[in-house]
């Protein structure tokens, strides 16, 4: 569309700086998310909201490997899962079906155990 719009060279820079943000972002929760922040559920990643603000959620990198089937990654307080809104709309529109929205009832969060 942009290529339509702006001509081919602005398309073609808009394709190159998307790719690479990309591949860029996709980099960052895997190395910074196993590595650095919080940890509620008992699995190697970690929680970092400012990550999440910056990958459309995927920076509560915990919450995904405790119920990596979930629509919607933020289970705590303070937690924020910005794509959660833009999938809960489709969904009251019928144009995206959600299997899970949390964890599976067996899997705990460590801070609950550490309460006990």
């Amino acid at each position: 569309m942009l290529c339509v719009v702006f001509g081919p060279w602005v398309g073609l820079l808009a394709a190159v700086v998307h790719t690479v943000a990309y591949l860029q972002l996709n980099a960052a929760v895997n190395a910074i998310a196993h590595t650095f922040g919080r940890q509620p559920y008992d699995n190697g990643a970690t929680n970092l909201q400012w990550l999440a603000w910056i990958t459309s959620g995927e920076g509560l990198h915990n919450n995904h490997h405790a119920a990596p089937t979930s629509a919607k990654l933020a289970f705590g307080p303070g937690e924020v899962d910005p794509a959660w809104p833009a999938i809960a709309g489709l969904r009251r529109l019928r144009l995206a079906t959600v299997r899970s929205t949390g964890p599976r009832p067996h899997t705990e969060r460590v801070e609950a155990d550490a309460a006990a």
